[in-house]
Parts: structure tokens; C-alpha cells; sequence
């Protein structure tokens, strides 16, 4: 009869066990890290475009998908910004802007624990276009289900002669 007891209710100290202290179920951890090459880039003004590299990796312990929005902070006229973002056949690279602009939603990236994307799958550019000067441009990589839970790299590009 003891043992039947402790076998009805070794499962509930078994789920009690692994409650938080409200009683709930705790969250899956969902952190990540969002690494630039550098944050500073010199290039030449007649360059066709100045690349900078980024990496994002899963440090959670769970699955994350993201997406990634690109803010023009202060955008020499002339300049253009982009990205090339996404893994395999569901990768692309956008054309050239002069705005703020977000990826697609069917582009998003969905990393597992441990996993990382760098180059070709999270590139940046600047397109000069012959225009020598500064400029400064972020990347916000967030998560598609809370964009609270988000990390942006800063970039200033200086193209010089």
C-alpha cells in the first residue's frame, strides 16, 4: 500500500518541483546577443557600397525568432543603407534605402539555442554613391513575439576620397 501511495504521488511532488514561486510554469529564458565587426567603418566615397559584418546568436534556452528594423540616426543626403538578412533559400538582400525599414515577415530568422547567424545571413552596407561624409545607421534585431526583447548595434560609416 506505501509503495502505491508513493507512486500516486511521486508525479505531483514531480510538477511541484518544478513550479516557480507563484505555482506557474517558469518562462523559457529568451535572451540573445547582437555583436558588430566594429562601429566605426571607413570606406571610399566612390566605393559601390562599404559592408560591416554583425553576428546574432541564441544565448537562451529556447527557440527565438527575429526580425530586423534599420533606423537612418542621421543619414548624410545622398547615402543609402541595407541589409541582407535570412538563412538559406529564405535569405535576401534588400535594395538600397533612405528610410527606416523592417524585413519582411515571411524572412524571418529562427535560431535554436547555441545557434548563430554572421556573414552572408545578417550583412550591412552603406552605397555612398560618390557623396563623401558620415553616416550613422542602427540595427535593431528583435524578437518576432515580443519586440520588447531586442538589441541594436549602432553604425557610423565615414566615406571618405
Amino acid at each position: 500500500m506505501k509503495k502505491l501511495l508513493i507512486l500516486l504521488l511521486l508525479p505531483v511532488i514531480l510538477l511541484t518541483a518544478c513550479k516557480d514561486d507563484n505555482g506557474t510554469d517558469p518562462e523559457p529564458v529568451k535572451t540573445f546577443t547582437l555583436d558588430a565587426e566594429s562601429t566605426e567603418v571607413t570606406g571610399s566615397s566612390s566605393a559601390f557600397d562599404i559592408g560591416f559584418y554583425n553576428t546574432l546568436t541564441n544565448t537562451g534556452d529556447t527557440e527565438i525568432t527575429f526580425r530586423c528594423r534599420m533606423e537612418m540616426v542621421d543619414l548624410l543626403d545622398g547615402h543609402q543603407a541595407t541589409f541582407c538578412w535570412g538563412v538559406g533559400d529564405n535569405g535576401t538582400c534588400y535594395p538600397p534605402q533612405s528610410d527606416d525599414f523592417t524585413s519582411d515577415p515571411g524572412r524571418d530568422v529562427t535560431l535554436q539555442p547555441g545557434e548563430s547567424i554572421s556573414t552572408p545571413e545578417f550583412l550591412c552596407y552603406l552605397y555612398p554613391n560618390g557623396v563623401i561624409g558620415e553616416s550613422t545607421v542602427r540595427y535593431i534585431v528583435y524578437e518576432v513575439e515580443n519586440e520588447e526583447n531586442s538589441q541594436s548595434v549602432e553604425i557610423t560609416i565615414n566615406a571618405g576620397l
